[in-house]
């Protein structure tokens, strides 16, 4: 698709046409709610996912542009992340608990961060298989959640103190950029040692694959 979704701090989320760079339309904030912090494409094109202030994630039809479900963890705290999983059409929002939702809006499971072993889940997550996802969070280790048993079979606590994380569903690696200039690749399901580069230089802001 050439369609590019932007979400803006205190406005509403602009779909734009990269083909023209024109606004094709301007999805208004939920009643209520004062920011938009994330927004998340389904793999295949039917569904946009965007988070919210007060723990609130809104679903998009992408054919009609209508909003499909809205849901609410009753927090304060925003929506940090979203992911969705291509084989499963769930997901997963990053707010004050890592709560997975069906396609159909019910929230199925969720995760506190004091089980996970962090301090809060403002981090990113991504799905690696149709069960497990990884928790990459800024304040504390980051875990391979088995979502289906509600249970952490690994964590990664060397990659602490990272600016920015991509997942690769080709590859099956977890980049990581480090706040000490250095990146790291490593493999969650095999749980190898990392491979670590070094010598781009400066402080790497952002890695995607």
């Amino acid at each position: 698709s050439s369609q590019l979704a932007i979400s803006t701090v205190e406005v509403d989320v602009f779909i734009v046409d990269c083909a023209t760079g024109e606004v094709q339309r301007r999805l208004p904030l939920p009643s209520g709610l004062h920011r938009t912090i994330c927004v998340a494409w389904h793999t295949g094109g039917g569904w946009l996912a965007s988070g919210h202030d007060a723990g609130t994630v809104t679903v998009y039809n992408t054919e009609t542009w209508q909003e499909q479900w809205s849901h609410s963890t009753d927090t304060e705290i925003d929506v940090h992340s979203l992911a969705w999983n291509p084989d499963t059409n769930r997901l997963m929002a990053a707010a004050d608990r890592f709560t997975t939702y069906s396609a159909e809006g019910d929230a199925t499971s969720y995760a506190s961060p004091t089980s996970l072993g962090a301090y809060s889940a403002r981090g990113e997550v991504f799905w690696i298989t149709p069960e497990r996802a990884v928790v990459c969070n800024s304040e504390g280790p980051h875990k391979v959640l088995n979502v289906d048993r509600g249970a952490v079979e690994s964590d990664f606590s060397f990659v602490r103190g990272a600016n920015s994380y991509d997942w690769s569903n080709g590859t099956q690696q977890l980049a990581a950029a480090k706040q000490d200039g250095s990146i790291r690749v490593y493999d969650p399901t095999l749980r190898p040692g990392p491979m670590e580069l070094r010598g781009i230089g400066g402080q790497v802001r952002e890695v995607k694959w």
